[in-house]
C-alpha cells in the first residue's frame, strides 16, 4: 500500500516523538531502532523510508527536541514585560518539574554529555540547536540590559550555568540538594541581570 506525503510525515514525526524521549533519558546509545520502530507501531524495515541510519535519526531528533524547545522558550518569554518573561523562564527552567521530567525537558541539559561521542551529524545538530536558544536569549537580554552589556556572552553563560544546574540537580538522589541546586542557580541567575 502506498500513502502520501503526509502520511509519510506524520509517521516520521510520531518516530521523532520517540526518540526525543528515548534519548533525553537514556541517551542518544540507548535507543534501539527496533524497540523505536515497534512503540511508534512500525516494523523495523520501515526505519530506513525515514532515516538512513541511526546516527541520521540521532541527529534528526536533536534538531526536532530543539525546534520544540525553542518554541516553548518563545511562548515563555514572551509573558508580560521582557523582564517578567526572563524571570518566568528561569523559574520554569530551573524548577522541580523540569527537573524531574527529563523526558520532556530541555535537550541541552539532557545531552551536553554525550555530545563529545556523537558523530558529526548530531554534534553539528547540537550546535546548530544551542546557537539559535543563544540568539533567542541574546535578542531578549537587549531589551533589558543597558547597551554597553555585551548580551551575545551574557546569553551563552546564562544558558551554560542554567542547563549544568539542572543536570547536577538531576544527577543527585538527595531532594533536598537537588533543589538548592537549583534555588542557588535561580538566585545567581536572576542576581545578574538585575531580576533578584
Amino acid at each position: 500500500m502506498r500513502y502520501d506525503a503526509s502520511h509519510k510525515e506524520e509517521t516520521r514525526k510520531r518516530i521523532l516523538a520517540s526518540a526525543s524521549q528515548t534519548i533525553r533519558l537514556k541517551g542518544p546509545d540507548g535507543v534501539g531502532v527496533a524497540k523505536l520502530m515497534s512503540e511508534a507501531g512500525l516494523t523495523h524495515g520501515g526505519f530506513y523510508a525515514h532515516f538512513k541510519s541511526k546516527e541520521d535519526l540521532v541527529a534528526q531528533t536533536i534538531t526536532e527536541m530543539f525546534e520544540t524547545t525553542l518554541i516553548h522558550l518563545t511562548r515563555t518569554l514572551a509573558n508580560g514585560t521582557p523582564s517578567q518573561g526572563l524571570r518566568l523562564y528561569i523559574d520554569l527552567y530551573l524548577g522541580r518539574d523540569h527537573r524531574d521530567h527529563p523526558e520532556t525537558g530541555c535537550p541541552m541539559a539532557a545531552l551536553s554529555g554525550d555530545v563529545a561521542r556523537m558523530d558529526a551529524a548530531g554534534k553539528q545538530a547540537f550546535g546548530r540547536g544551542l546557537s539559535m536558544m543563544h540568539q533567542v536569549i541574546t535578542e531578549h537580554l537587549e531589551q533589558i540590559e543597558p547597551k554597553s552589556v555585551d548580551t551575545a556572552s551574557l546569553a551563552k553563560s546564562l544558558t551554560s550555568e542554567m542547563a549544568g544546574a539542572l543536570a547536577m540537580a538531576r544527577a543527585t538522589f538527595d531532594d533536598e540538594q537537588a533543589e538548592s541546586i537549583l534555588a542557588s542557580s535561580r538566585r545567581a541567575v536572576k542576581e545578574r541581570v538585575g531580576l533578584s
